[in-house]
């Protein structure tokens, strides 16, 4: 019993050496990673867009993390020498997305729903419009592969 007791305070002493990293480090990898995401998603709805059965559900995941999560964390963390640029393009295509993309779905329901009269192919067009612009965004804001 007291060899159990040994190795598990041996294991516990050793469980944060070499294996934590400070704050700074964190920061700067949490909006890279939501920026990895955000590209990740934006690729993902650009290519459901393209298909015969688009999955409109992504036009919401690419809102939560275009128009609420990445700003707020490229503002207090980002650390590239372009950050301000970077900045503008996001309030840039932030309000293009709202403007031409989420104008044209009923955001109410749980599901994403077509305003009346509103086509797929309206969307899609809508979005590959912003595409332009984002690629320019993504080409700035390089992410590790996935």
């Amino acid at each position: 019993m007291r060899w159990v007791m040994v190795a598990l305070a041996a294991v516990g002493g050793m469980g944060g050496a070499g294996c934590s990293r400070d704050d700074e480090t964190r920061k700067l990898l949490a909006a890279d990673r939501t920026l990895a995401t955000q590209h990740r998603i934006w690729r993902k709805t650009r290519q459901s867009l393209n298909s015969e059965k688009p999955n409109l559900n992504l036009i919401r995941s690419v809102a939560i993390y275009l128009c609420k999560r990445t700003r707020g964390r490229v503002a207090k963390n980002y650390a590239g020498p372009d950050k301000q640029e970077v900045l503008a393009r996001l309030d840039a295509l932030k309000a293009a997305y709202e403007a031409k993309v989420l104008s044209l779905i009923d955001r109410r329901s749980y599901e994403v729903v077509l305003k009346p009269g509103v086509t797929s192919r309206q969307v899609r067009d809508a979005f590959m419009e912003i595409d332009r612009d984002y690629r320019a965004l993504e080409a700035m804001t390089p992410t590790p592969p996935e």
